[in-house]
């Protein structure tokens, strides 16, 4: 950490006692100009620093998907401030977004994001992300509530979404809610979805978490829409008996074995081409482009890996020592069929662990979902998915903070971020196969065969030069009783117990691949939040509002949004945008300005109430960070990073 200030008085202590050297108090600007000679004849390293201690590319899990979801959450909570604040007055919850950004960022700290730390530290960071999370869900439920406060609930139940991705505008949207204000007692009952506009959107029923038997009361919807890239849509749900809802969607379909001879395919046009095994539940063919099958064996096999690793992976360069296989404990189940998606259910184990995996195909969004709860019991391994491809001369280009990197087919455990494309040949053709995941961050590649680690058991806060099978020191552990293969001391060890872990999967040509992914990763982590029921209540007047509420739109894709939020000053709007998949690349940004007292914009011009929407055109560099700032009169101009008032020189 840096000094503290007993630290400082030993310095200068230090200092004042040695007479042979002169100390300067410097900077990094001063420091970088004293040695600029020397840096101009020093040699150059070209690529990251990797690798080191790769057991910290995976341990203690949860924390590293607490990282990525209270990330989207707090980028999401922050934009969705600025859009009320700028498009509706509302006050910006500055001192809220200041707190939930402490707490999240104290768990950068080395020891916590690397998962070397105690137990006790892992329960303070998880309550630490759960403070940023929850400052965050209030300060965007307060924005939301802002945006669609003119405008009455309309129709049926009302439904907002809120969205603060860009880069991927449509996209699947879920929620729960009960099916209207009050249960059904009698008859059969179907929800259809509108927009405010009145067009009706297609949407899906399904199991609700709760397992009650009664009345139907609650529901579980699905659609998928085109969303504002930062703001809102509004929706109305009604409720219908069943002869009413012609033409409405499908409603929920319960859990029922799927025969022998079923269909677990999805072949449609705008969907992603794929087959379901019938025996393992697992995808066995996933085509590129509805043609090009990329598949050498099931894709996502969970794997029992050897790892006796200490909490660092100290020494260790690779895990690819297989212990057991998880099989099916038998056919997989459709757990939910209609024309938004269809959702495959198998359940698979191994040892004392199992995982269940719950596939998620849409026949109108070319993405494989899959949702996995792991219940993980392995002492000194760790669970990997495997991905073997029929790609001849694989490459594998990986997402990591501020840039992306290619990682060698070596066999070796490489850190990945957020997402990966996985390319090569198949039948002479390029084809690429995406991977988006919420948290896992250790992989390797050998022989075109993508592992991809999960989770891992070492022992909490653990160095290798402690011996865990040797005697235990007196007071430290206590012997058990019976025949204890492993653990015979009771020593504690990570990522036991339930995990909730999620992918999306995509293919197709490598160049769409890569630009799919960035904004196929900012929605794992922070998926468009949905409230039920707000608005609520209205004025008279005010009628139903409008079907969108947007702030800000972006193209192409390979842009993305780091940042939406109020400037340091309090005056003007700060968007930051980054090219992600390392690409020259021309960008249009469409922002809305805010509405003008009075009715008349600065410098004349018609009486129109507000400024029409400004148009920002960029051009970014590889990987370059631009940052631009939006007057409330509509003229914009690029700033520093930092000096958010200060110009681009």
């Amino acid at each position: 950490g840096g000094a503290t200030r007993e630290d400082l008085r030993r310095i200068d202590a230090f200092v004042a006692g040695e007479p042979r050297v002169r100390f300067i108090h410097s900077s990094p600007d001063r420091f970088c100009d004293a040695v600029k000679r020397a840096a101009a004849r020093a040699p150059v390293h070209s690529g990251d620093l990797q690798r080191s201690f790769t057991g910290c590319y995976t341990s203690l899990s949860r924390l590293k998907r607490r990282a990525v979801r209270s990330l989207g959450g707090l980028v999401q909570s922050e934009s969705m401030a600025a859009a009320a604040w700028w498009i509706k007055g509302a006050a910006f919850a500055a001192g809220d977004l200041a707190e939930a950004w402490r707490a999240h960022l104290f768990n950068d700290f080395h020891d916590i994001l690397t998962g070397s730390c105690i137990e006790p530290a892992e329960q303070d960071a998880l309550d630490q992300y759960g403070k940023a999370e929850d400052e965050a869900r209030a300060v965007k439920l307060g924005a939301v509530a802002a945006l669609t406060r003119r405008g009455g609930p309309g129709p049926g139940l009302p439904v907002t979404v809120a969205n603060a991705n860009p880069s991927l505008a449509r996209v699947p949207v879920e929620f729960e809610c009960q099916a209207d204000h009050r249960p059904f007692w009698k008859g059969k009952w179907r929800l259809r979805l509108f927009r405010a506009d009145g067009r009706e959107v297609l949407c899906q029923e399904e199991q609700p978490e709760a397992l009650l038997p009664f009345n139907d009361w609650r529901r579980r919807i699905c659609f998928i829409d085109d969303l504002p890239g930062v703001g809102v849509s509004r929706y109305s749900l009604k409720a219908v008996e069943e002869a009413e809802s012609v033409g409405g969607a499908r409603g929920h379909v319960p859990p029922v074995h799927v025969p022998a001879t079923a269909s677990l395919s999805a072949h449609a046009s705008a969907g992603l081409a794929h087959r379901i095994d019938r025996g393992s539940g697992l995808v066995t063919s996933l085509k590129a482009g509805n043609r090009l099958d990329c598949l050498a064996g099931p894709l996502f096999e969970p794997l029992a890996i050897e790892d006796p690793a200490d909490s660092w992976g100290t020494g260790r360069g690779s895990y690819r020592k297989v212990v057991g296989r998880f099989k099916a404990c038998g056919p997989p189940r459709v757990i939910a069929s209609g024309p938004v998606r269809t959702i495959s259910r198998s359940v698979l184990v191994f040892s004392n662990s199992r995982v269940v995996m719950d596939i998620h195909t849409y026949p109108d969004w070319p993405v494989l979902e899959f949702k996995l709860r792991v219940e993980w019991n392995e002492e000194r391994r760790r669970l990997k998915l495997r991905l073997p491809t029929r790609f001849e001369e694989p490459t594998l280009r990986c997402e990591v903070p501020g840039g992306a990197i290619a990682r060698p087919a070596d066999g070796e455990e490489h850190v990945h971020g957020r997402w990966l494309a996985l390319s090569g040949r198949v039948a002479g053709e390029r084809a690429a196969i995406g991977v988006v995941n919420n948290g896992q961050h250790g992989l390797d590649l050998k022989g075109g065969e993508l592992r991809l680690s999960v989770l891992r058991s070492s022992a909490y806060c653990h160095e290798q030069g402690f011996d865990l099978d040797a005697p235990a020191p007196s007071g430290m552990g206590t012997r058990t009783s019976g025949t204890c293969p492993q653990n015979q001391y009771g020593w504690k060890f990570a990522d036991l117990g339930v995990h909730d872990v999620r992918f999306l999967v995509t293919a197709g040509d490598p160049a769409r691949v890569l630009k799919m992914l960035p904004g196929l990763a900012d929605h794992l982590a922070a998926p468009p939040a949905v409230y039920p029921h707000l608005p609520i209540g209205g004025r008279a007047g005010d009628g139903f509002g409008p079907s969108r509420i947007p702030l800000l739109s972006l193209s192409p894709s390979n842009i993305r949004l780091l940042a939406c939020k109020r400037s340091w000053d309090g005056e003007a709007l700060i968007v930051r945008l980054q090219e992600v998949v390392g690409k020259r690349t021309k960008a249009s940004v469409r922002i809305e300005a805010p509405p003008i007292k009075g009715g008349r914009a600065k410098g004349g011009g018609q009486d129109r109430g507000h400024v029409p929407p400004v148009h920002v055109p960029l051009s970014f560099r590889a990987f370059e960070i631009k940052t631009v700032r939006l007057e409330p009169d509509g003229s914009w101009r690029e700033v520093r990073l930092i000096e958010e008032d200060g110009n681009v020189p």
